[in-house]
């Protein structure tokens, strides 16, 4: 029996964790089963070209470079695509994120299941509005929680039957990756102008307050005060650039702490494992934060982590065995982990070592993969 397509919705094809993942998903489907599938992008995003590697792709906010069409037209467009979409048989609807609500509902037919792969926690789905949940909810058969705590988010605020919401914990394509070099390592940190004896202490995402780049300078100043002689740097990648109001914000923190040449906010890079590797661990300052990505691609290159308990889904990965959880917003208590570890070279090392092992066997898309499929294969 010929199984139907699927149509995948992404929000948009930025260089963030749920598109980066979806298309991790989408790169393994291809490459391991026989399943046929189209990808819409509510707004387009430098990732495109990447998802139209693996099949026909339609953005709902797209058009011509150069024009500038009447809202009118871009309506009629939207319709013209929403409707063929509308008109074909899809085994099912897999919207990733909780953003899509009124893509739902412009594509929803009786008996056509929906599946909503969560990577959301209580801020976010609130940000989106009530309008747009209620959207999932009303099209919704079966939901995908990226950790534990997005399940009992939505189960505890959001009536949603724990029944309908299976966990399948972030991942991503993990690779064999050497170790940085000692050249490629000093290029690194001179390009960045940090000494070559220093420790650096990492952290990337948006800028956001969410992801708490204002805790991240805060850390750094209580870092400096514990230990004023110890060579450490702080190295944020991604996020706001240069010029921009949000960076200015932050540099004006850094300036009036008198840390210039200490913490460094270098806004996006085009190959941002490199600069992970360069760090002697990660931080995490998530305020929500459901299951970041960059923990595990740090994690993948034996790098430690330290969070906050209640900052989001984190503290599921690191445990107790890969790096410290410390309480909500206690950034002394933060610091002192980040101390303890750059000062201890074996804790640091083992750590490490065991954060690599947990992201090889437990969140590789090779062992997430078959268990998203396995709630596929529930529909087409």
């Amino acid at each position: 029996m010929t199984k139907r397509p699927l149509l995948f919705i992404s929000h948009d094809a930025s260089r963030t964790g749920a598109p980066i993942q979806l298309l991790h998903l989408l790169r393994w489907l291809k490459a391991n089963t026989d399943l046929t599938f189209e990808t819409v992008l509510a707004a387009d995003g430098e990732l495109r070209s990447d998802f139209e590697k693996l099949g026909r792709v339609s953005v709902l906010e797209a058009w011509r470079p150069g024009l500038k069409p009447s809202v009118l037209a871009r309506r009629a467009r939207r319709r013209r695509l929403l409707a063929r979409l509308n008109g074909q048989a899809w085994g099912a609807v897999y919207s990733n994120t909780i953003t899509n609500g009124h893509i739902l509902d412009a594509l929803h037919k009786r008996g056509r299941p929906m599946i909503c792969h969560v990577h959301e926690l209580d801020m976010m789905i609130r940000r989106y509005g009530r309008e747009n949940f209620e959207a999932v909810k009303r099209h919704t058969c079966r939901y995908i929680a990226c950790a534990n705590v997005v399940k009992s988010n939505l189960v505890d605020n959001h009536q949603i039957d724990p029944a309908l919401v299976d966990v399948v914990h972030e991942f991503i394509e993990v690779q064999d990756r050497a170790d940085l070099s000692p050249e490629a390592r000093r290029d690194l940190l001179n390009e960045l102008g940090i000494p070559e004896n220093s420790r650096v202490v990492g952290a990337s995402g948006t800028t956001d307050w969410r992801k708490g780049p204002d805790l991240f300078i805060q850390l750094a100043r209580a870092i400096q005060q514990k230990r004023p002689g110890l060579p450490v740097h702080f190295v944020w990648i991604g996020g706001a650039q240069p010029g921009t109001s949000r960076y200015e914000e932050l540099q004006h923190d850094v300036r009036a702490i008198q840390m210039e040449g200490r913490i460094h906010f270098v806004g996006p890079r085009a190959n941002p494992l490199a600069y992970f590797a360069m760090f002697d661990l990660f931080a995490l300052l998530s305020r929500e934060d459901p299951f970041p990505l960059v923990c595990l691609e740090a994690a993948s290159l034996r790098k430690p982590i330290v969070c906050f308990d209640g900052g989001g889904g984190a503290k599921e990965f690191v445990e107790d065995d890969c790096g410290f959880v410390v309480p909500y917003l206690d950034l002394d208590a933060m610091a002192g982990r980040v101390l303890m570890l750059l000062e201890l070279e074996d804790l640091r090392r083992r750590c490490g070592h065991r954060a690599a092992e947990k992201v090889r066997f437990r969140h590789n898309v090779t062992v997430a993969g078959p268990e998203v499929l396995r709630v596929l294969e529930q529909y087409v």
